[in-house]
């Protein structure tokens, strides 16, 4: 019998980019028989995912514990707990409040030493999902924007016909990679994902090129 297993996932409720039910259609499509969702210091993803799971699916409750010694950071998974076990949802809560408290100072130093701005409603969104996820989106969009803007210049200025028809061809593409990634995020993080990275390493190649070609 085949069997598609995976132990290692996250959901919103930590830095994952997926909601439990939209999670559970994922797993689905992918053909999952088995796993755990292990979000970030938090099990109120595992307690939702509990009533989402098809019947023919075997869920595992996980946890993934962020620790630190005198030595180093790391990670521990946990699996299979009782949510219920004395001591449990104290220590659960702990290591919550700790997440918080780091993702306040992210965005407190973001804030402070580049001048990000985060309006109360970005910031109460952040704190509901603790973690660099939603950072990593920001940081994203500034620098997709950034090559958007240097793509547009290319065409407008480029000394090169063919550069100019790269730059609007990046262009198209890029807006049917994105397009194509809202309607099945599955297919952009395998697939697409990988083009569109290709498509701005490309772009920052031929920008510099154009740059010293022009000089």
């Amino acid at each position: 019998m085949n069997s598609a297993v995976d132990m290692h996932m996250h959901s919103t409720a930590s830095d994952g980019s997926d909601r439990v039910p939209e999670l559970v259609r994922k797993i689905q499509q992918l053909g999952i028989t088995t796993f755990a969702l292990t979000d970030h210091d938090t099990i109120r993803g595992a307690l939702e995912m509990e009533k989402l799971v098809p019947d023919g699916i075997r869920f595992i409750r996980g946890i993934e514990f962020s620790c630190k010694t005198e030595v180093a950071k790391c990670h521990i998974l946990g699996y299979n707990y009782d949510p219920e076990q004395a001591g449990f949802p104290d220590f659960v809560a702990e290591a919550y409040a700790v997440r918080i408290h780091k993702t306040h100072n992210r965005l407190s130093y973001l804030e402070k030493e580049y001048g990000f701005v985060f309006t109360d409603g970005e910031k109460e969104e952040q704190l509901k999902n603790p973690g660099k996820l939603q950072l990593k989106k920001l940081l994203f969009l500034c620098v997709w924007a950034c090559l958007f803007y240097m793509a547009v210049k290319l065409v407008k200025k480029a000394r090169f016909l063919w550069v100019k028809a790269f730059s609007a061809g990046y262009l198209l593409m890029c807006l049917g990679i994105i397009v194509g990634g809202i309607g099945d995020h599955v297919l952009f993080n395998v697939r697409l994902g990988v083009l569109f990275w290709l498509l701005n390493t490309l772009l920052v190649l031929i920008w510099n090129f154009n740059r010293f070609a022009s000089e």
